[in-house]
């Protein structure tokens, strides 16, 4: 879900893109659900810059597989497309180094895990996603009626904050 730290580049393997291509995401607020929602954007360059450098030989020493986000998983993500990339890249236009976790806790599996159950997987990629909120910096946007907020998916991993989901439409 939205809840989940994640990025939106779930297009670019429909159109053969690697995921270090630029892509740039936009969300305009028509219409506030309620008081206070709020969106969080974590900063995963400065997330790298503030590791230490024993971890930062750790992350980029790792790859993960990105699975396909259009392929079906028919009951198994073993059978999934999937492309494997590093936990590492330089970001396109400013050619700093930046964590990339891949799309979404679901999506992603630590390479050397892949025989391992999917809660295992996901736990693993949650651990390395507290380790990157722990080392950057998170905004947290609080949404007014009439914003509009672009961010960079490159460098940014973001969440819709927990709410009442009976309570609120989205």
């Amino acid at each position: 879900g939205t809840h989940i730290w994640h990025v939106d580049k779930q297009l670019l393997p429909a159109q053969d893109q690697p995921p270090e291509k630029p892509y740039v995401g936009i969300m305009h607020m028509i219409q506030n659900a309620f008081q206070g929602h709020t969106t969080s954007f974590l900063d995963m360059q400065l997330a790298y810059e503030n590791l230490t450098h024993a971890r930062r030989a750790w992350w980029l020493a790792q790859k993960m597989w990105h699975l396909d986000p259009f392929d079906p998983w028919n009951g198994s993500r073993d059978t999934c497309r999937r492309a494997l990339h590093p936990l590492v890249h330089h970001h396109p236009f400013t050619k700093k180094m930046c964590l990339h976790l891949g799309p979404s806790r679901e999506r992603s599996i630590l390479q050397g895990m892949e025989k391992e159950s999917q809660e295992m997987q996901e736990a693993s990629w949650s651990d390395l996603v507290d380790e990157a909120v722990s080392a950057g910096e998170v905004y947290h946007h609080v949404w007014e009626n009439g914003d509009v907020v672009l961010w960079d998916n490159c460098q940014l991993l973001h969440r819709s904050n927990p709410y009442d989901k009976s309570e609120y439409v989205r």
